[in-house]
């Protein structure tokens, strides 16, 4: 971060790789929040769901690549009612939005991870689970 705004939108560069899918207000037609409420979106991958972390980018300046063919990110959660579950979900740092996929996740953060997440832990906590795992 450069003065508190993102230099690299690492959702929107999963997207645009074909990563996983950033679901956005805009995904939905029937709207159930509040017209004046941001709704912040999130990238849901096709075999890890919400338990994934994206984290930055790789920047190669001197690699080009104008053959490589752009592939769509694959819409895993195609009904109108899921993806305003999710975006709810999310809105509200409920982390069962991690979940939405109808198959189980073969691999999911461990519990020291989700606590150390949650918005619930305060920052003495956070800082406790860091030094247990290191």
């Amino acid at each position: 971060m450069v003065n508190g705004h993102a230099k690299i939108l690492v959702q929107t560069a999963a997207h645009l790789a074909g990563a996983a899918y950033y679901y956005q207000s805009f995904d939905v037609t029937e709207q159930t929040w509040p017209a004046d409420k941001d709704i912040c979106g999130v990238c849901y991958h096709p075999t890890y769901g919400g338990w994934v972390s994206l984290d930055g980018v790789f920047i190669l300046k001197d690699v080009l690549c104008p053959d490589l063919p752009q592939r769509a990110p694959r819409d895993v959660i195609p009904s109108e009612e899921k993806r305003v579950e999710l975006l709810k979900k999310y809105n509200k740092i409920d982390l069962s939005f991690r979940d939405l996929l109808p198959v189980p996740v073969p691999r999911k953060y461990a519990k020291e991870h989700e606590k150390y997440l949650s918005s619930e832990t305060s920052l003495d906590e956070k800082i406790a689970i860091a030094k247990q795992m290191k």
